[in-house]
């Protein structure tokens, strides 16, 4: 769906993901990033374009609805306003940027939808686009004024909600699993089931081994990351564990359309972002010729090496795969192994550069 298809919606209809792709639509989020930079003078924040891309691209699929758009959103803005206390901004400041910003996205919309969409029609649309910039603010302040006040408690800083999974009661027996929301509450029926554990956080629960996967995709509503089977003492830290999935799903670092998302699936995502100092050092360390590229060009060339190092076949295979012409991934594998070097040929360093792309394509994926 385009812009220009939002401002006629009348009956809410499904939205491929690839209509979020669109040249016109990827020219709208730098636009907005670009403003936003402008507004806060640190253009290299990466949280804030994650902000701007997936807030776009909810406002999209919730069909310009800007309630659900900004419930699928809320956690990321309340992330946001967070990282914004702690690198010393006050919520007048937060409102300001919101406030010089509306104006932007406004325009920039409005050009994008073009002149075809006038009169009524286009009021409305305004109309709920500044309902949504108003709740995107307001989540984002919200988010603020927590950290501020488990600061000032003297607690630890928490961004992203840890798994308490709710031990306090006597062991029980059995093998649980963690269910974590990526966006949204999960649903009560789920939370009244007798055999659910409710969590102090809505969008966590245990659920025992033995539960039925089927009948747990028929009581949810939005997508969730499940966590290893594990003893009732080891249920917190499997819980974390589905936290971290989850952020990564919900901030764009990892892709998966399914409804339930096993933490075994997303492994190799959890294992890049589980130390990033060491991941930052292994980007440095083999990929700064390869980034010095231009953006357009490296994650199509950084893409095109993960997926055969990973894959181990032949290129022609993996060109089909991709579906690309093989010349063209010819072309993206021999660039990308003269800036990678000698590291490509010896085993151990193979492994390292495994890890540093798949730490840098999602973040550049981003800021391209």
């Amino acid at each position: 769906m385009t812009v220009e298809a939002l401002a006629n919606v009348t009956t809410p209809a499904p939205m491929a993901p690839s209509a979020l792709r669109s040249t016109s639509l990827v020219f709208l989020q730098r636009r907005i990033v670009r403003a936003v930079a402008r507004v806060t003078d640190d253009p290299s924040d990466l949280m804030v374009r994650r902000a701007v891309t997936l807030s776009v691209d909810a406002f999209l699929r919730a069909d310009g609805r800007p309630e659900p758009a900004a419930a699928r959103t809320r956690l990321m803005m309340r992330q946001l306003g967070a990282e914004q206390f702690c690198a010393g901004r006050t919520v007048e400041e937060v409102d300001a940027v919101f406030g010089r910003i509306h104006g932007i996205v406004l325009g920039a919309v409005t050009q994008l939808v073009g002149s075809d969409v006038v009169g009524q029609r286009m009021l409305s649309f305004r109309f709920r686009l500044k309902q949504f910039l108003h709740l995107q603010c307001q989540h984002t302040v919200g988010g603020l004024l927590d950290e501020r006040t488990r600061q000032l408690r003297g607690g630890v800083a928490s961004h992203v909600p840890r798994g308490s999974a709710g031990l306090s009661g006597p062991p029980r027996d059995g093998l649980w699993r963690a269910v974590v929301s990526v966006d949204l509450d999960l649903p009560e029926a789920l939370r009244r089931d007798p055999l659910v554990v409710t969590q102090s956080s809505p969008l966590e629960a245990l659920v025992p081994a033995s539960f039925e996967l089927d009948h747990l995709a028929e009581l949810l509503t939005d997508q969730v990351v499940i966590g290893p089977a594990t003893s009732w003492t080891r249920a917190p830290q499997a819980t974390a564990l589905a936290w971290r999935g989850a952020g990564l799903l919900r901030e764009g670092l990892a892709f998966d359309d399914r409804l339930m998302v096993p933490c075994s699936d997303l492994a190799g995502a959890l294992l890049v972002s589980g130390n990033t100092v060491m991941s930052d050092l292994l980007v440095t360390k083999h990929l700064s010729d390869l980034g010095a590229v231009q953006p357009a060009r490296r994650a199509d060339l950084a893409e095109a090496l993960l997926h055969w190092l990973e894959r181990n076949l032949p290129a022609n295979t993996l060109a089909r795969e991709l579906g690309i012409p093989p010349q063209t991934f010819h072309g993206r594998l021999n660039a990308a192994r003269d800036l990678v070097g000698d590291a490509i040929d010896d085993p151990a360093q193979r492994l390292e550069l495994i890890v540093a792309l798949r730490a840098a394509i999602p973040h550049w994926n981003l800021v391209d």
